[in-house]
């Protein structure tokens, strides 16, 4: 994510962590803390942010291939603003959400 080094990240990611540093295994878990990661990211990251994390959120029996395709629509930002050949990464995503088709586990 532009702005977001490692040590971002890593701040990030522990404030996904409970009261006993163990990080959230569920996507309900998850989603409940996002808010708290919002004020470890930069300001001009945040809407690519929720944007990906709501993406992560499960929908109640959504099928595996709309979940990878919100997944990927969340990410393609984040690979078209890191990667030169960001065409190559896209259309392999794109193939792996096509993958998904039909599956609902």
């Amino acid at each position: 994510m532009p702005g977001v080094g490692p040590a971002k990240a890593r701040r990030a990611i522990n404030a996904l962590r409970d009261v006993d540093g163990n990080l959230p295994l569920s996507h309900g878990e998850v989603g409940r803390r996002w808010s708290i990661v919002d004020e470890e990211l930069p300001s001009e990251v945040r809407e690519m942010w929720r944007d990906l994390a709501d993406a992560m959120c499960e929908k109640e029996l959504e099928p595996v291939e709309l979940h990878a395709e919100r997944i990927r629509r969340a990410i393609v930002p984040l690979i078209t603003s890191s990667y030169e050949d960001a065409v190559v990464r896209l259309e392999d995503l794109g193939a792996l959400v096509l993958a998904c088709a039909g599956r609902y586990d």
